[in-house]
């Protein structure tokens, strides 16, 4: 038999590694490890139709690491759709199939109202809208004190809101001498 050196065995003790000294993945590894969970949950929603819960316990992530690759990657999110597209098509075909074959007619023209509407299926809906009595709509055009306020140039405002503090103080005064006059009417 050979002898083994010294030297030679320290070298293979250097090559063992227990799994609490294993070292740590580079970013390189990480963003495979993370490419390729990405494919994992997209081939986890096609497989439970889209269930997003069902899809990240298969793959082993937390679903909100689902949500922050929908938000920060917007090739995942195009792919997600895809897969949720590509549902609805199955169940499309599936829901006209049955339907064709029941000769169901409602539901023939539930979907030909919503998906031929270019074809000229569908409803026609027409609403016409009226004023007070069945006349015009009347429509208010005066501006908004925003409009008025800008208007104004700064130098004036401070007269302009005077003015209009003055107007409403005679109104309320006029309306408290109506008050009084109907209330000393209704005495006698």
């Amino acid at each position: 038999m050979e002898e083994v050196s010294d030297r030679q065995r320290s070298r293979k003790r250097k090559r063992i590694v227990r799994p609490d000294q294993s070292p740590k993945p580079s970013k390189k590894s990480q963003r495979t490890s993370t490419a390729v969970r990405k494919a994992q949950m997209l081939a986890a929603l096609a497989d439970t139709k889209t269930n997003i819960s069902a899809a990240c316990e298969r793959v082993g992530i937390n679903r909100w690491t689902h949500y922050n690759w929908m938000d920060n990657d917007e090739e995942y999110a195009q792919e997600v759709e895809a897969v949720a597209e590509k549902l609805i098509d199955s169940v499309e075909t599936m829901f006209l199939r049955s339907t064709i074959e029941s000769d169901d007619r409602r539901s023939m023209r539930w979907f030909l109202e919503r998906k031929a509407r270019h074809r000229g299926y569908g409803r026609i809906e027409k609403r016409e809208l009226t004023g007070e009595d069945g006349g015009p709509i009347e429509v208010d055009n005066s501006p908004t004190m925003k409009e008025l306020v800008k208007a104004v140039p700064p130098d004036d405002l401070v007269g302009v809101l005077e003015t209009v503090r003055n107007n409403a103080s005679r109104v309320d005064s006029r309306k408290n001498r109506a008050g009084a006059t109907n209330g000393s009417n209704q005495g006698n």
